[in-house]
């Protein structure tokens, strides 16, 4: 028996749940795959791409990128307290942003009235979703550092006999912890046995 557990509290806490890992793998994989493609589209162009054309797939790409490289540490880094979800947001505020202008910029030179409501109002509606979840992961961020602060003082108890017996400052923890894992083989073969 080690006097140290295995798992500090910080290890413990940095926990991703199985939906939050698929997702950033999934983020991660869409921009990772989607730079890729508009990197091949670009580099079989058979003629010079305009500026303007050269200078939105930049933007694409680097937009598939950074999405890729938020999922990647995310799911390295495991942040704590929901700065993953304050990152995302961000980003998606950002990108949201910037598609908008640029699709409002094109529709400006290119397109109709019509055309530039629309872009506008499709690229309004992201801005305005991706803000209410970047005010959502704020205020979620903001809970749990105040969960934090309230907790921050008191030790956190075991959880558990067996935690308790190897948390036991005696000299009998090895004898506390045997007896406590006996007492739980005998319940379940009388369990097992009925």
């Amino acid at each position: 028996m080690t006097e140290h557990p295995r798992h500090t509290p910080e290890q413990v806490l940095r926990g991703l749940s199985l939906p939050r890992r698929a997702g950033y793998a999934v983020a991660g994989l869409a921009g990772l795959a989607g730079a890729a493609m508009l990197t091949a589209l670009w580099a079989t162009e058979p003629a010079a791409l305009p500026a303007r054309t050269r200078l939105a797939f930049a933007a694409l790409i680097a937009i598939g990128l950074a999405w890729a490289a938020f999922a990647a540490w995310a799911l390295a880094r495991r942040p704590l307290f929901a700065v993953d979800r304050l990152v995302a947001a961000a980003l998606a505020v950002g990108f949201s942003t910037l598609s908008t202008a640029g699709t409002v910029a094109v529709a400006l030179a290119r397109g109709s009235t019509a055309d530039v409501l629309v872009a506008a109002g499709v690229g309004l509606t992201l801005i305005v979703i991706s803000t209410v979840m970047l005010a959502r992961a704020r205020t979620y961020r903001a809970v749990l550092l105040a969960r934090r602060r309230e907790l921050g003082g008191r030790e956190m108890l075991p959880i558990g006999p067996l935690a308790l017996a190897m948390r036991h400052r005696g000299g009998g923890r090895i004898a506390i912890a045997a007896l406590i894992v006996g007492a739980a083989l005998v319940a379940g073969l009388v369990l097992l046995l009925r």
